[in-house]
């Protein structure tokens, strides 16, 4: 299985932000599927490691699958109260929440993998997380 480790400050930011990212650039309602990407490594997961981050995971999971389906537009409004409709309902989130047992770095030659190959296919749309601030932009990365 591969996974990102990702190490912060409470103090900075707030898990519930961290999460929203990983939200945005994954799609949660798939299991095995990102993009193109398909196999039981490209399962969604979120590993924690601290006991009190498990209820605000939690919350936002539950948030994620709350939030309802894609709404049905006609010409002229977006109808927003039709909740007897089935198809207007979001499928399950396939996301998985578990304790971090154990972590092992990638070799050297998968870390910083995007820097090192700008022509890789990824899911993730880097340009959105350049413009939120969430990523320093590749070309200006030093390698």
């Amino acid at each position: 299985m591969e996974c990102v480790k990702v190490s912060y400050d409470p103090k900075k930011i707030d898990i519930t932000a961290l999460l929203s990212v990983f939200f945005a650039v994954i799609n949660p309602y798939t299991d095995g599927i990102q993009g193109k990407c398909r196999g039981p490594q490209y399962r969604s997961r979120i590993y924690y490691s601290q006991a009190e981050d498990l209820p605000q995971i939690a919350y936002y999971v539950t948030f994620v699958q709350s939030r309802g389906g894609e709404r049905p537009v006609s010409d002229s409004c977006m109808i927003v109260n039709d909740v007897e409709r089935k198809e207007a309902r979001r499928p399950p989130v396939q996301t998985r929440v578990a304790r971090l047992e154990s972590f092992s770095e990638a070799p050297e030659e998968e870390q910083d993998y995007l820097r090192k190959h700008p022509d890789a296919y990824t899911p993730i749309d880097i340009p959105m997380l350049e413009k939120l601030g969430v990523l320093e932009p590749l070309d200006v990365l030093e390698p």
